[in-house]
């Protein structure tokens, strides 16, 4: 990317904003309706301890699958925050850094 690339970097900060949107809902979603599921199936039944140690290892699993998601779906999004203020600063810089150069020579020339 060159120092003009304003508009990609924010069209990426935003297509990245809403893809996380779309995968945040997911992994709060369908976490919660596997656990229901599960629950739905077992419930009133009498379990083996088996199944009830295969359940409690599919609860605590999913359990970790959500808080990881969740996350990582955050650091996705501030990282990407982080990426567009990087740049906007980056673009500042450079600008002081030419006008800086311009009055240098600026006044090299006056001399």
């Amino acid at each position: 990317m060159n120092i003009d690339d304003t508009e990609k970097v924010t069209a990426f900060t935003e297509s990245t904003k809403q893809q996380a949107r779309i995968w945040d809902w997911v992994g709060r979603i369908l976490p919660m309706v596997a656990l229901v599921t599960v629950l739905v199936l077992h419930v009133g039944e009498q379990h083996s301890l088996k199944e009830i140690v295969l359940d409690a290892i599919l609860v605590v699993f999913l359990t970790i699958c959500f808080i990881w998601w969740y996350w990582a779906i955050k650091k996705i999004v501030l990282s990407t925050n982080y990426l567009k203020e990087t740049y906007i600063k980056f673009k500042e810089i450079s600008n002081e850094l030419r006008n800086i150069k311009k009055d240098i020579k600026q006044d090299d020339s006056n001399r």
